[in-house]
């Protein structure tokens, strides 16, 4: 999705539509929120509630998202938030998981997470002995059942922000 925003950029933000992305520890993602990446001692792992902010409420991508919106979390870093940016929610460990930049959006968890994907990282060592050390022996395969059973709604909600940000881009 960075590479849609640069785009933008270099047609000088002509359309009015808006954009939306997840950052990650990519540096060309990251450069959308144009902050600082902030290391932070503890990671965010799980399917876990970000909280929307009152200007999310009014928001045109976040506004009827519910309040709580369960996401798949699975990162130890954040970023500041660049100068102008709105915040539209958070988890009380990091307070900066979605944000509006002037038509760009970014955001700092997953909601395209299906099944079928939980199934699939099942089946490979690496992310399974990652997911081992970091939520424990018991906690791995608790972690995917999780992910397939509220996959679904995962979905939905990231497919109705995705439609709200299509139909600013369409409707400018």
């Amino acid at each position: 999705m960075a590479h849609r925003r640069e785009a933008a950029d270099r047609r000088g933000g002509s359309g009015g539509g808006a954009v939306l992305g997840r950052l990650s520890r990519r540096p060309a993602a990251r450069s959308l929120a144009r902050g600082a990446r902030v290391p932070r001692p503890e990671p965010e792992v799980g399917l876990l509630p970000v909280t929307l902010t009152s200007d999310a409420h009014d928001d045109p991508v976040f506004g009827g998202a519910p309040e709580d919106l369960v996401t798949l979390q699975s990162h130890g870093d954040t970023f500041d938030l660049p100068a102008g940016a709105v915040r539209l929610a958070g988890s009380p460990a990091y307070p900066n998981q979605a944000f509006r930049y002037e038509r760009a959006y970014g955001v700092q968890f997953h909601l395209e997470v299906s099944g079928e994907m939980a199934r699939e990282w099942a089946e490979v060592p690496a992310y399974v002995s990652s997911l081992k050390r970091t939520l424990g022996r018991e906690g791995a395969p608790a972690f995917l059942t999780s992910i397939e059973e509220r996959a679904d709604e995962m979905r939905d909600a990231g497919r109705a922000l995705f439609e709200r940000s299509l139909d600013r881009v369409v409707t400018r």
